[in-house]
């Protein structure tokens, strides 16, 4: 967006420049063929034209770079998640070992958003308390699928039409009892 804010405050400047030296009256507007002006106005358009394309462009590359390095890092999550909860075999020290790798990746690659859920979820999970049994896990798994979600739409998915508990569907099969609604 501040490309595109930059770019716009380029255009205009160019213009009020113009608008300047014609004011200053060393060049009268109406002793200028409207051809002439006609050309100057569209070469100014092509200039600036040719100015925003190459932001946009340089940009988009920029991106493309960017949520290159972030699927590796977000299939490695899901992966590790996956066989986590799956396998159920993971040692402390595996799982201590990933975290430290994956921590250091998140500040660097995660969106905004998928850092803040990511931050969120890991509290959440540091809060549980294993002598305390009535705590609801499902409020963890959601914590996750919320992450899920924020990785999805980071590398350019939609999350068109998805409810809460799809994704977490692919991994609990009775997720159908839970009441998801009841939950924020």
């Amino acid at each position: 967006m501040d490309r595109i804010l930059n770019t716009i405050f380029f255009g205009v400047a160019i213009l009020f420049l113009a608008f300047l030296i014609f004011k200053s009256g060393e060049i009268n507007i109406s002793d200028i063929n409207p051809t002439v002006l006609v050309s100057i106005i569209a070469g100014m358009v092509t200039f600036s034209g040719y100015f925003i394309t190459r932001s946009f462009e340089r940009q988009k590359l920029i991106d493309q770079q960017i949520r290159e390095q972030k699927l590796p890092v977000y299939e490695d999550f899901v992966t590790f998640i996956l066989d986590a909860v799956i396998n159920q075999n993971l040692t402390e020290e595996q799982m201590i070992s990933f975290f430290s790798k994956f921590n250091q990746k998140s500040i660097v690659w995660l969106s905004d958003k998928s850092f803040k859920a990511y931050v969120e979820w890991a509290k959440a999970l540091k809060d549980i308390d294993p002598l305390i049994t009535d705590r609801d896990p499902m409020i963890n798994l959601l914590l996750l699928e919320k992450l899920f979600f924020e990785f999805r739409l980071d590398i350019g998915h939609k999350n068109s039409n998805f409810e809460k508990g799809d994704i977490l569907s692919l991994f609990i099969n009775d997720l159908h009892k839970f009441d998801l609604k009841a939950y924020k």
